[in-house]
């Protein structure tokens, strides 16, 4: 990652005025945790893939807080902002989110990628149909959060 590209990401995150689309945030957000859930529903009856590992318990308080506040920035600057910059000079738009999308899947690590990979799939969507960064880190803060309160009531 050169020092100009990470400049202008961060110019774009943080400093110029972004008309976000609310009403494609709602249904981009209904979208991830629908999916999600019929996704991990369906693995866990057919494939006896169990449900997500329930992390948020045992994980602490900081890991916690990363998991709902810099991590998802993080993540989606590199796989979305990134990523997917860097495979469009070899590939059309849809092979370079859906490649972003299947490491961004593998990498989380769990038994059941499917959710994940949907969700990285729905990240690049949004980027690419809002233009800008912050929507699909907005979703990715959101979708985490819910995750979080979901296993916590479990």
């Amino acid at each position: 990652m050169s020092a100009k590209f990470i400049r202008k990401s961060l110019r774009e995150l943080f400093y110029q005025k972004n008309n976000l689309n609310w009403g494609l945030f709602v249904f981009s957000l209904a979208l991830l945790v629908g999916s999600s859930w019929i996704v991990t529903s369906a693995a866990n009856h057919f494939l006896d893939i169990p449900p997500f590992e329930n992390v948020a318990r045992s994980a602490s308080f900081f890991s916690l807080i990363g998991s709902i506040t810099w991590v998802p920035v993080i993540e989606e600057m590199i796989f979305r902002k990134y990523l997917v910059s860097l495979l469009q000079k070899v590939f059309p738009w849809k092979i370079s989110a859906g490649i972003s999308s299947i490491v961004f899947a593998i990498l989380h690590g769990q038994k059941n990628f499917l959710p994940f990979l949907i969700n990285g799939l729905i990240y690049s969507w949004t980027m690419k149909k809002s233009g800008t960064i912050v929507m699909p880190i907005l979703l990715h803060v959101s979708y985490n959060i819910v995750a979080v309160i979901t296993q916590f009531t479990q």
